[in-house]
C-alpha cells in the first residue's frame, strides 16, 4: 500500500490513474465532497452502486454529469448534509459519506444502511474518538 503525506498550504495538482473497480470508486466519489469545486473522474465503472452514489451526491446538491466512463462532480453547490434515507437503504457503502461531510461541514445526518447496524456502531465509535 502506498502512503502519501502532504504538508503545507500548497494546492495539489496532477493526475492519478485509478482502476475502474467499485470498491475504489465509491469512496473516491464521496471524497469529491471535500473539493469545494469540480472533480473529474475517468475509468468509472457503470454499476448500480455507482449510480446510487451519484444520486446521493445529487441529493446533497452536487452537480453531477456522467457520460460513458467519465464523471464530473461539482460540489461547490452542496445544500444539505442530510444523506437521503431512501438511497442509504439501497447502498450499504453509503457510510463513506460520513467522513467527507463531517470533515467539510462538521455535521451529517444519515440513516443506517439496511442490516449493517454493527458496522454503523463501529464507525460511530471511531468518529467519536476522533472528535473528542
Amino acid at each position: 500500500m502506498v502512503k502519501y503525506c502532504i504538508s503545507g498550504g500548497n494546492s495539489l495538482h496532477g493526475t492519478v490513474d485509478i482502476y475502474g473497480a467499485k470498491n475504489a470508486i465509491l469512496p473516491i466519489l464521496a471524497a469529491t465532497i471535500l473539493n469545494k469545486g469540480s472533480t473529474t473522474l475517468r475509468n468509472c465503472p457503470n454499476l448500480l452502486d455507482v449510480n446510487i452514489t451519484l444520486d446521493i451526491l445529487r441529493e446533497l446538491g452536487c452537480r453531477v454529469e456522467h457520460s460513458f466512463d467519465t464523471v464530473h462532480v461539482d460540489s461547490s453547490s452542496i445544500t444539505t448534509t442530510n444523506v437521503p434515507a431512501e438511497q442509504t437503504g439501497k447502498l450499504r457503502s453509503s457510510m463513506v459519506f460520513l467522513g467527507a461531510l463531517l470533515s467539510r461541514y462538521k455535521e451529517v445526518s444519515i440513516s443506517h444502511p439496511g442490516e449493517c447496524v454493527t458496522l454503523l456502531i463501529k464507525i460511530l465509535h471511531i468518529l467519536n474518538s476522533w472528535i473528542y
